[in-house]
């Protein structure tokens, strides 16, 4: 018999200081404070169901500069940002492609 737990988790806490936390929501966060230091942690009111997975630039909270949301074990990695840069130049270069 196999057992485990349902439950996603996220990386939680400061760049360079994270810890992986269960997280019910199933919602990960990243942000960027107005602080500089990028944090992570586990949606725990719901926006990111509201905001759905992206990043939202020049964030509504006063808080943040930017904020992204996703959905998925350990999901909000160091990396999470740079690679939605990444996905968008791809793909912008792959349309201009198939447009000239």
């Amino acid at each position: 018999m196999i057992t485990g737990s349902m439950a996603s988790q996220c990386y939680q806490g400061k760049r360079g200081s994270t810890t992986k936390v269960s997280c019910p929501s199933g919602w990960c966060m990243k942000g960027t404070p107005t602080s500089g230091d990028d944090a992570y942690l586990c949606d725990p009111v719901g926006i990111c169901a509201l905001m759905g997975e992206k990043c939202q630039e020049d964030s509504t909270d006063k808080d943040y500069k930017s904020m992204c949301c996703c959905d998925g074990n350990l999901c909000n990695s160091a990396t999470l940002h740079t690679q939605h840069i990444w996905l968008g130049v791809i793909s912008f270069i792959v349309s201009m492609m198939f447009l000239a």
